[in-house]
């Protein structure tokens, strides 16, 4: 069984979504998360920090 989710924020649906097909005893479960949110601050650190190697 593979469970998709486009955008892991806090992982909550896909932990949902395991848990209620769990008790239809699956082999195998395994999630594809196309996206993943980070917060403001680091994107914000990410991008200071990839200026700042630039320009070395």
């Amino acid at each position: 069984m593979l469970i998709v989710d486009d955008v892991y924020t806090t992982g909550a649906t896909i932990r949902e979504m395991f848990r209620i097909l769990e008790k239809a005893e699956p082999k195998t479960m395994n999630g594809l998360i196309f996206a993943k949110y980070e917060s403001q601050e680091n994107m914000k650190k990410w991008f200071e920090e990839d200026l700042l190697n630039k320009s070395l």
